[in-house]
């Protein structure tokens, strides 16, 4: 019986272990799995400067003007023979002065100060303080000439130099509870005299001398050193206002107090020293001033309220076509609180704690975004305007010559007849390296221009026959209206030039002058035009010396120049908006991007982009990567696989190579058409035989047009395309240019230079003729 019973306690044992056991792990498994999250959240907080908190010390610096007011009572420096020079006996009926008047000097004042609190109403002030006190005083004696029978005045002027250091202690005091921060001062002064304490006295009359005859000897200038006075005293009042700004928060940092004050010393003893009996010089000083005061931190309490808690979590999850809110339950139970002080320098801090356990149940929205796909198509656009398909794009280098136009104008600016300094000028002895070939390489065709003086000496020097006329012309308007000396001068600026450093013999060089040029630019009111007309015209019977500058150039083109991109847009929702940002090797070279719904299609002109950045298409070797996206009406952004564009490179060493097929280019700027007309000049006429010479029965050209940026961008595309259709019709002689060439008016859409100077305007005022060749292997 009782093994019995000792084998069913043993069993109920077992029981009891395994059932606590089994509560013991679903607890841990509970705990793991709610993650109680610890938090801590401040409820309420305050910070306060605490009761009876005492004042501190401030200390600061002053500055302000200083008018002082100096009452003379002598006619003698003590130590100095200054005494008034009277040789005649004064008439008791003349008013004179016995003694130099009083006068006042202004002049700053600048200091430190240091307060030391008794209370709220009461600190001990000590301030120091450097103030000059220089300035004059003066003095008139009046006599009676019998002999001109003339009243005349003797006037005596001493002039000083004196400053002072002083030392102040006294008191501020506030005494009216409706004005807290309207401050009295009183106290006593102290002051040495510094550095330059000297004088210069000066004497001068009316009546010097009558007929060439000395009538009244003038005691010459006496100057000397102001006798010593140890120490100045003086006592003074003061009136200010404080104006608190508190730094940190509410004061915590401490205060700064801008107070604006005046004050009033009155001096108790003489300024110099050395006088006797009834003489004396004393000075009263009032100081209209600034002071900045810090105020050291007051003592402050902080009262902080936290809520720490635990929370249990239960999450939810949904699935929804939008976004929407849902907010989380909370059941929470306050356990316990406890409080905390501590001090932290002057801020004393009262924390109170509170914790809770929370539990809440949250619940998350998956949402579903709406299908879209955004695709492109890209395809090539000729110059024409015809779509093609475009595997890749090829660029290809060909190697040719550029015919650079010499403008033969020179400006100048305004009211000026010296070379302005982008014209490059040389020196004598390096005039007999240069030579117009040594420009060949150059492809900046304004770079060539401002050799122009140059090319023209060379030539000149070359062809010692021929000879030039230089005329200088005006704005025609503002100030350099009429100023034919002006233009007289500017044409003679070249011919110096010319003759100094190219030895050019001055009966070879003409100059003349003129007010407007004889085919001036217009209107006058438009600072441009203006700007053209201040020039010198160089005009000659000998045409190679303004002749063409060929210049060696490489071009390379680009097939298609052009890409349509077409888009193709697959919603369920209209996107709000759109971007296309296309890159090579990384770098962004173009974004597009607006609004709504993308365009069908649209050009990119990269070819066009490439010339107008002066980035060089010798550089694109990677493919264009077109990286579409679209934004829905939630915000989202979906973005579509990068589109490529190969790119392949045809240099001229890889034709030669493969034995591909090359050709050969020439490029001529045609410049210098009447204003607003597009008919070609007898210049041009010339160089437009010269360019035929060149043509042959397989050569392709292309006649673009091009205008500065004056005007509308309408009516200067319509201009240059009227110039290059009159050009490409003189080269052919036929009214309709055949499908070999083409013809394109670009107007102020794609500007060649640097429209900001005048001969940038000009030479982008061109229609340029490209002659390409097919060239045997």
């Amino acid at each position: 019986m009782r093994l019995l019973r000792l084998f069913l306690f043993a069993k109920n044992l077992s029981k009891i272990r395994f059932v606590s056991i089994g509560a013991l792990s679903v607890c841990v498994i509970f705990l793991l799995a709610a993650a109680p999250l610890a938090a801590q959240n401040l409820i309420r907080s305050s910070f306060q400067m605490m009761n009876n908190a005492p004042p501190t010390v401030r200390f600061g610096a002053i500055g302000g003007g200083n008018f002082s007011l100096h009452f003379p009572n002598f006619n003698t420096v003590p130590g100095y023979a200054t005494t008034f020079l009277l040789p005649y006996v004064p008439d008791n009926s003349l008013q004179s002065d016995q003694t130099f008047r009083s006068n006042v000097a202004v002049s700053p004042i600048l200091g430190g100060l240091l307060e030391l609190p008794f209370s709220e109403q009461f600190y001990l002030s000590l301030r120091g303080a450097y103030t000059s006190h220089s300035g004059e005083v003066r003095a008139t004696q009046r006599f009676y000439d019998a002999l001109s029978d003339e009243i005349f005045a003797l006037d005596h002027t001493l002039s000083f130099s004196y400053s002072t250091l002083s030392a102040e202690i006294g008191t501020t005091w506030k005494p009216l509870e409706a004005l807290p921060n309207l401050v009295f001062g009183l106290g006593v002064q102290g002051a040495l005299g510094m550095d330059s304490r000297v004088f210069v006295q000066n004497s001068s009359s009316e009546l010097v001398a009558v007929n060439g005859m000395p009538r009244l000897p003038i005691k010459p200038n006496v100057r000397g050193d102001l006798p010593s006075e140890n120490l100045v005293l003086s006592g003074f009042a003061s009136l200010g206002y404080e104006l608190p700004l508190l730094l940190g928060m509410q004061g915590a940092a401490g205060r700064l107090l801008v107070t604006p004050e005046l004050s009033v010393v009155a001096g108790l003893t003489n300024i110099v020293g050395g006088f006797t009996g009834t003489d004396s010089w004393r000075m009263v000083q009032i100081r209209p001033q600034l002071a900045l005061k810090y105020e050291f931190p007051r003592s402050f309490e902080r009262t902080e309220e936290y809520e720490r808690f635990d929370t249990v979590r239960i999450r939810q999850t949904r699935e929804s076509r939008t976004m929407t809110s849902i907010p989380d339950t909370v059941r929470t139970g306050i356990v316990t609180q406890k409080r905390d002080k501590e001090w932290s320098g002057n801020i004393q801090s009262l924390v109170t704690m509170r914790y809770r356990t929370d539990t809440l149940i949250s619940t998350t929205v998956v949402v579903q975004k709406p299908t879209m796909r955004f695709s492109l198509v890209t395809m090539g656009v000729q110059p024409d305007g015809k779509e093609v398909a475009v595997p890749e794009i090829r660029i290809e280098e060909i190697i040719g010559q550029t015919y650079t136009p010499l403008l033969n104008y020179i400006f100048f600016a305004e009211g000026s007849s010296e070379l302005p300094v982008r014209y490059v000028r040389l020196q004598s002895e390096a005039t007999r390296s240069f030579s117009p070939e040594t420009l060949r390489r150059s492809t900046d065709a304004l770079f060539v221009y401002h050799n122009v003086l140059n090319i023209l000496g060379s030539r000149m020097k070359q062809v010692p026959e021929a000879t030039i006329t230089l005329t200088g012309c005006t704005s025609g308007s503002g100030a350099e209206q009429g100023k034919t000396t002006l233009a007289e001068a500017r044409a003679k600026s070249v011919k110096q030039y010319l003759c100094e450093v190219w030895g050019i013999a001055a009966e070879r060089i003409t100059t003349k002058a003129r007010l407007l040029p004889e085919k001036p630019s217009l209107p006058l009111t438009e600072s441009d035009k203006r700007e053209e007309n201040r020039r010198v015209e160089i005009s000659t019977l000998t045409p190679e010396l303004m002749a063409w500058v060929v210049l060696a150039d490489t071009v390379r083109t680009a097939t298609p120049s052009a890409v349509r991109i077409i888009t193709q847009v697959e919603t369920e929702t209209p996107p709000s908006a759109w971007r296309l940002v296309i890159t090579h090797e990384g770098d962004t070279l173009r974004t597009f991007d607006s609004l709504g719904q993308p365009p069908q299609m649209f050009d990119w002109d990269f070819a066009k982009e490439a010339r107008m950045q002066g980035r060089d298409l010798a550089t694109l070797t990677a493919p264009f990567l077109l990286h579409p996206a679209l934004r829905d009406s939630i915000g989202d952004t979906h973005t579509s696989e990068a589109v490529q564009l190969p790119i392949r490179q045809l240099t001229v060493q890889k034709k030669r190579r493969e034995r591909r097929k090359d050709k050969e280019f020439e490029q001529f700027s045609m410049m210098l058409f009447e204003f607003n007309d597009s008919r070609p000049s007898a210049a041009q006429e010339n160089a437009v035989k010269f360019i035929q010479s060149h043509l042959k029965t397989l050569s392709e050209l292309t006649v673009v047009g091009y205008t500065d940026r004056t005007g509308s961008p309408e009516y200067n595309r319509k201009l240059s395309l009227e110039r290059a259709e009159q050009i490409a019709r003189v080269i052919t002689g036929a009214e309709q240019p055949s499908e070999q060439i083409l013809v394109r008016g670009m107007g102020n859409s794609e500007l060649l230079f640097d429209n900001n100077i005048p001969e940038g305007r000009f030479y982008s005022r061109t229609v340029r003729v490209l002659v390409e060749t097919p060239i045997a292997n």
